[in-house]
């Protein structure tokens, strides 16, 4: 297929265009295929059937084939490809130069897609986040199926050859593209407050020589101040038909993925706004921002994550139209606000997840475990489509460690890694990147780090993660593939390692966990380095290499005598104005956790604090009475760290019992799992997926798929619970039957 873009706009920030087709009626098979490294959306006769980019590394892009046989054998077929190229750097769809190559293939005909002049978005809007792109804003004039379906033209564009990316085939799911409906959970009239929000921007989001966008005196609008005015009061009584200087408040009864979907009918000019979000912010009451949310509304804060979870349609009056975004959002709460005169209906997402993730299935008699599983499903259904992500919400980033134990998941939800091979293969298809060390990896990736930033430990949990795979996959030669890439990451921190061997002083942004714990982490700081242990012992495994593991021997016993007090593994060791390094009395949960999970610690050598490990610490630790001068730990990594190591260690029911305590408040309220303990940030974290392994091994003993026995590895349940379980393996399906700490088994295959 020849690559194409608009002549003239490979440059253009924030430049939406399109392209169409037109399929005549017939019996042949007939499949559009298509290839872009822009966000675009697919319809066909102005249904919705397919999205993307599906991402792999920068420079490559994955095609995409849709069979539309089912329209052509009814009759005339209008394709239409909606597409943004956003030209700005982000950690969801890169910068690079567009291209588009599509066509339509029906029997022996080739049909070539033509470009148009539509575009009814607002260009020069502010930036969503750092981590994603631009806000939308439309400007319409007429109904958008109109361009969708065929029955407007505006003017062609001219189009022109380019380069564009090497294009690749994969063996990822095409989403289940299906629309939710909401229920109205409030309605009301728009007042003015005395008190307005003023959305600012995180600093890592303002436009600067390293965040591209556009500055604020080349904004059109800034749609987030216009949001920040209205105030809101609820009223009684059944919904009006015709809303008229009011607001809707929707529920979609969990947190959901996907693209928001609309009928208006307009009454006079007006303008619609959707803001929206995962919770409720019942805490903004209390935590400084409560005069924002005067009344009784609910209140609801498209600007909690630091994004601008606002979406605005300026629509001329006396018309219908049928409103949808082209970008993903995650929100399990939508207000429509309608300023102007209209009626509003048909309210729907269109969900956005991997339908593979249904494939696990789980039946139990015990409601609150059926709630967290079910919440770990959606969860990895929302951030499992091409790359495992951290959150679907603020970045849709590739993130390493979080990759760790999404990649767990997918082999437990959809019996197989082929979202986690895709990662793993863009880190080993990436091209050089000059703004970080030659020799580091990204934090995340694909993604823009035009500021040079990385996380050095992300690229030590790279190497484990590497070694995990291979064994899950049975691919163990696919490690040598990384062979270079794992040398140099060894060379990179011999650069660091001091006189006793210990890392110190590590560059750039030295992450251990979301709590205090982080605050411990220049100089030496010995969570880091038992990961750098790990790192070590794992890259000596998979390449041969005697030398990484005698480092990993040496560095484990270095550990122990520095860090350790009698009592607890120390955080860090500072260097003193005299040049001796010094272990301050900054004592973290992580830390422990950290020690006991990389192998620095076991119950045998260290019988005290292992005891406290299990009896006392934990997320139910009362931490001002019960060990006050040990941080305690949060959700991601420390938490989670700790359930693994547990079940590792055979505390099945220990685990579940705090996996349930931990995680069913989550699962009431946004029915997905959270980044932290507290909905302070994503409440929908990809690695937290992996719960459903806790659960999967409390109530059956289920540790996992021995491939060459082709029998399940069980240990004795937790739990006497009726409970049922389908569990996709390699060539089959493993079905499970519990009760009375028995478990029954049976294998089908495929």
């Amino acid at each position: 297929m020849e690559k194409v873009w608009i002549t003239g706009k490979s440059d253009d920030m924030n430049f939406q265009t399109a392209f169409r087709l037109r399929v005549g009626a017939t019996t042949q098979p007939t499949e559009i295929v298509l290839c872009t490294n822009t966000l675009f959306q697919v319809f066909v006769n102005g249904e919705l059937i397919g999205v993307g980019p599906r991402r792999n590394a920068k420079g490559y892009s994955i095609i995409n084939r849709y069979d539309i046989s089912a329209f052509t054998s009814r009759g005339d077929a209008v394709v239409a490809v909606l597409c943004v190229s956003y030209r700005v750097n982000s950690y969801y769809i890169v910068d690079e130069p567009p291209f588009f190559a599509g066509e339509a293939v029906s029997g022996d005909r080739t049909i070539q897609f033509s470009a148009y002049d539509y575009n009814p978005r607002v260009q020069k809007s502010e930036r969503y986040c750092m981590q994603r792109c631009f806000a939308e804003s439309y400007v319409l004039d007429r109904d958008p199926r109109d361009f969708l379906n065929g029955a407007y033209t505006p003017a062609p564009l001219p189009l022109s050859a380019v380069e564009g990316n090497i294009m690749l085939e994969a063996a990822l799911p095409y989403p289940e593209l299906r629309p939710v409906y909401p229920h109205t959970a409030e309605w009301g009239a728009l007042t003015r407050p005395e008190k307005c929000f003023r959305y600012e921007p995180p600093l890592s989001a303002r436009i600067s020589p390293v965040n591209k966008g556009y500055a604020d005196d080349q904004l059109t609008e800034r749609i987030s101040i216009e949001a920040g005015r209205f105030g809101y009061e609820p009223a009684d009584g059944p919904v009006p038909q015709v809303i008229e200087n009011g607001y809707l408040l929707y529920d979609l009864g969990a947190n959901k993925s996907g693209f928001l979907s609309l009928g208006a009918r307009t009454y006079g000019d007006c303008l619609i706004y959707l803001i929206f979000d995962e919770i409720i912010w019942d805490e903004v009451r209390d935590d400084g921002l409560g005069k924002y949310f005067p009344g009784t509304a609910k209140p609801l804060a498209f600007y909690r994550l630091g994004t601008v979870n606002v979406v605005k349609f300026a629509l001329k009056g006396g018309a219908e139209y049928k409103l949808n975004t082209i970008e993903p959002y995650t929100l399990r709460y939508l207000k429509v606000i309608v300023s102007g005169r209209a009626e509003i209906y048909d309210v729907n997402m269109i969900v956005l997840e991997n339908p593979d993730a249904r494939l696990l299935k789980f039946d139990c008699d015990d409601g609150k475990l059926s709630a967290v599983m079910e919440a770990a499903r959606s969860t990895f259904a929302q951030n499992a489509l091409d790359v495992p992500t951290d959150c679907p919400s603020r970045e849709r980033a590739g993130w390493l460690c979080d990759s760790y134990f999404t990649g767990r998941s997918e082999l437990l939800f959809t019996g197989k890694n082929n979202i986690e091979r895709n990662f793993l293969d863009a880190y080993l298809r990436m091209p050089a990147d000059n703004l970080i060390p030659e020799e580091m990896l990204p934090m995340c990736y694909p993604a823009d780090h035009t500021n040079g930033n990385y996380i050095p430990n992300w690229a030590m949990w790279f190497v484990i993660e590497l070694e995990d795979y291979c064994k899950r996959s049975g691919d163990a030669a696919y490690a040598d593939k990384f062979r270079n890439r794992i040398d140099g990451l060894v060379d990179f921190f011999e650069r660091y390692r001091n006189e006793e061997g210990l890392l110190e002083n590590l560059d750039k942004w030295v992450f251990v966990e979301w709590s205090k714990a982080n605050s411990m982490v220049k100089g030496v700081n010995f969570p880091t380095n038992m990961l750098y242990s790990a790192m070590l012992a794992a890259a000596g495994r998979m390449l041969g290499n005697k030398r990484y593991s005698d480092m990993a021997d040496e560095l484990r016993e270095t550990i122990v005598r520095e860090s350790f007090d009698g009592k607890f593994f120390r955080d860090q060791k500072l260097r003193g104005a005299d040049g001796r390094t010094v272990v301050t009395e900054g004592c973290s949960e992580t830390c422990q956790y950290y020690a006991f999970y990389f192998g620095i610690a076991d119950k045998e050598r260290f019988p005290e604090l292992y005891s406290v490990m299990t009896e006392r610490f934990g997320p139910k630790r009362d931490s001002s009475k019960d060990f006050p001068d040990v941080y305690p730990s949060n959700a991601f990594i420390g938490d989670f760290m700790r359930l693994d190591w547990l079940l590792r260690d055979g505390q099945t029911k220990r685990v579940l019992d705090e996996s349930m305590d931990y995680f069913y408040k989550m699962a009431l309220r946004t029915g997905t799992l959270w980044e932290h303990d507290r909905p302070v940030a994503s409440c929908c974290h990809g690695f937290a997926s992996y719960t459903a392994a806790f659960i999967l091994a409390g109530v059956f003993g289920y540790r996992g798929f021995d491939t060459a026995s082709r029998t399940p590895i069980l240990i004795t349940p937790a739990v006497p619970v009726r409970a049922s379980a389908e569990i996709p393996v390699p060539g089959g399906t493993l079905r499970l039957d519990s009760a009375d700490f028995k478990t029954e088994w049976k294998l089908y295959r495929a």
